[in-house]
């Protein structure tokens, strides 16, 4: 099942919900369509099933420190009732920036031998860069990076042996993908926190931030590693 990629969406003029419209599904979820081989015609409406399918697979482990679980909950939840209200999805991508701002912030404090962050923390950018210096993350952790790397393998392999031959082997950085995230998460979440006008983009663009949030949270605090008792 994938969804597919639809065009940027113009931001309208958002109005209040009627109350008797609370639980109908936003209709701008009809400009996509779902890829389902087991219908006879290969493709169907999105439904709030498949919405919520998307966030259930993204539970963090109860090595996790409790109050970030909490936080990276309410992001799913943003997430899944942008079903009914579409702008949910653009918020629920800013609470999870915030949620990785606050898994960082825990994580320096556990190694920096604290219970909790002291203080006020560093920026996402700095956090983020100390979390790669630091090698507590890396593109092996982050399931999409793998998905991707899989189909990339899975296509050089179909490639006749010819055109393969003498091309350059470059060495691997195990961190790659991390560090253009690196590049780019600070941009975002300083364009939610500080916006110069209301916008947002599309469900699928926010999925993939949860996902990554998801991959480098779990990085963060990995099984046998006693999380604060302060945080559990």
């Amino acid at each position: 099942m994938s969804r597919s990629i639809g065009t940027v969406v113009q931001s309208p003029m958002e109005t209040l919900k009627p109350l008797a419209a609370l639980l109908e599904p936003d209709p701008r979820h009809l400009m996509f369509v779902i890829v389902d081989a087991s219908v006879r015609e290969g493709i169907r409406p999105p439904t709030a099933e498949d919405y919520h399918a998307e966030v259930a697979a993204l539970e963090l482990s109860e090595h996790v420190p409790e109050t970030v679980r909490s936080a990276f909950a309410v992001a799913r939840m943003l997430w899944l009732y942008g079903w009914y209200y579409w702008p949910f999805h653009t918020v629920a991508g800013f609470q999870a920036y915030l949620c990785l701002d606050l898994a960082l912030a825990m994580k320096s404090a556990q190694v920096d031998g604290h219970g909790e962050p002291q203080g006020r923390t560093p920026s996402l950018e700095k956090s983020l860069k100390r979390a790669i210096d630091e090698h507590w993350i890396s593109d092996e952790g982050l399931p999409r990076v793998q998905r991707l790397k899989e189909r990339r393998q899975h296509h050089l392999e179909a490639m006749p042996k010819e055109w393969l031959a003498g091309a350059p082997s470059e060495p691997e950085d195990p961190q790659e993908y991390c560090k253009v995230f690196l590049e780019i998460a600070p941009h975002f979440r300083n364009e939610f926190a500080h916006p110069k006008n209301y916008w947002h983009g599309l469900p699928g663009w926010y999925l993939v931030t949860l996902e990554d949030v998801y991959g480098l949270i779990g990085q963060l605090f990995p099984a046998g590693v006693r999380t604060s008792p302060t945080t559990t």
